[in-house]
């Protein structure tokens, strides 16, 4: 064979080598790149409430799922999800049953034992370390703790005072938030979509509110409105009880407005806290996120408990228990449909919430909502569904 030969020989083998190594270290980077929990915003975005409207899980793809075919997976997924959303609004029904009997503190005591103890569990039982190792990691893991409890404070408030889909179309205006905290904190683009999302969002959310400066008050449901000022000019100051008051500067303002600026905080909390699940990646493993959770929702609400309640008959605490299981379920679904599904598809099932929500509130509360806050609810549902197809689209 002549020199030449040889030498052409080498190169095709050599360059065949070069291939081959490059394709294989692709390989194993993308496998890398799930085992350490990678996931796209948006998965995070639905996993930073800690109410199914949800928690912080940093979802983590086991070996086992991706085993199976593309199609079977995401099909899994997206079933997973909608699982999901039926736990999450039916444990939101629970809440507000709940709250005609006992205190939003006591209810969210009781729901976080149960999660933080079954949290233990699955650390035991997986070998995960309850504390995350990387420091800089805890900081954000408490951080999505704290805000996560003051998301889930608001929001079992805002289910006490206002109509169940009322309360769960409020809230599904996180997105919108979790743009602007994003662009702030994270430096990501706020482009005139997102800027006309957000326009359509606060249309759809003053739709649901009816604040009086812009709509005649009605007699149902109650519009949002300052009551005549007091002479108490003490601060903020919420009664558990059948007044349900508040008074803020010498205002008092009625049981509805108390809901309204609730989920409204309720939203703005969980964005918070999905920005910070996002800086702390896949640093903490979602048992993580969701003891911490726990643990300091517990603590805010023991120190600011208002009542204990021992009912002696038996119904109440089926109401407790339930509410408890079926949110701990929505949010075990979630985490792992946000897994499985294609990135975007899973943020529009997760608008079911809403439709269930009305469903739910028509069915147990008989909350037959009017025709602006149907109006309202659509505009922030096709908010999320674009938000999400934008994201699904950009990833294809």
């Amino acid at each position: 064979m002549s020199n030449d030969s040889l030498l052409q020989s080498n190169k095709i083998g050599t360059e065949n080598f070069i291939q081959t190594t490059t394709d294989e270290r692709a390989h194993l980077l993308t496998n890398n790149n799930y085992s350490q929990g990678g996931a796209s915003s948006e998965q995070l975005q639905y996993n930073a409430t800690g109410d199914g409207l949800s928690t912080t899980e940093t979802p983590i793809i086991h070996e086992s799922s991706s085993l199976l075919p593309t199609s079977k997976r995401e099909a899994l997924g997206l079933l997973s999800i909608s699982i999901s959303t039926l736990g999450v609004s039916t444990g939101a029904t629970f809440v507000k049953l709940a709250s005609k009997i006992f205190s939003t503190s006591q209810i969210l005591v009781a729901r976080f034992l149960f999660q933080g103890t079954l949290s233990l569990i699955g650390c035991y039982c997986l070998g995960i370390h309850p504390l995350v190792q990387s420091k800089d990691g805890r900081k954000w893991v408490f951080i999505r703790g704290f805000v996560g409890s003051l998301s889930s404070m608001t929001l079992y408030y805002s289910l006490r005072f206002l109509p169940l889909a009322d309360a769960t179309v409020i809230m599904n205006t996180h997105p919108m938030f979790s743009a602007i905290f994003a662009a702030i904190m994270l430096g990501e683009p706020f482009r005139w979509f997102e800027r006309f999302c957000t326009l359509i969002c606060i249309i759809g959310a003053t739709l649901v509110t009816k604040p009086t400066f812009l709509f005649a008050p009605s007699a149902s449901p109650p519009p949002l409105e300052l009551l005549p000022p007091t002479d108490n000019n003490s601060t903020m100051m919420i009664l558990d009880n059948s007044d349900n008051v508040a008074i803020i500067g010498g205002y008092t303002f009625n049981p509805r407005t108390i809901g309204i600026i609730s989920a409204l905080l309720a939203a703005m909390t969980s964005a918070a806290a999905y920005v910070s699940v996002r800086i702390a990646g896949s640093r903490a493993h979602f048992l993580n996120h969701m003891l911490s959770l726990s643990v300091i929702s517990i603590l805010l609400n023991l120190l600011n408990f208002q009542g204990f309640v021992m009912p002696d008959e038996v119904y109440p605490y089926e109401l407790l228990g339930a509410m408890a299981v079926t949110t701990f379920i929505g949010q075990c679904f979630l985490n792992r449909g946000l897994q499985l599904a294609p990135s975007g598809i899973g943020t529009l099932m997760c608008t079911n919430e809403v439709w269930l929500s009305f469903l739910f509130g028509v069915m147990v509360f008989k909350e037959y909502p009017d025709f602006l806050s149907v109006l309202g609810a659509i505009m922030i549902m096709s908010v999320s569904i674009s938000l999400g197809y934008k994201k699904w689209n950009a990833n294809r």
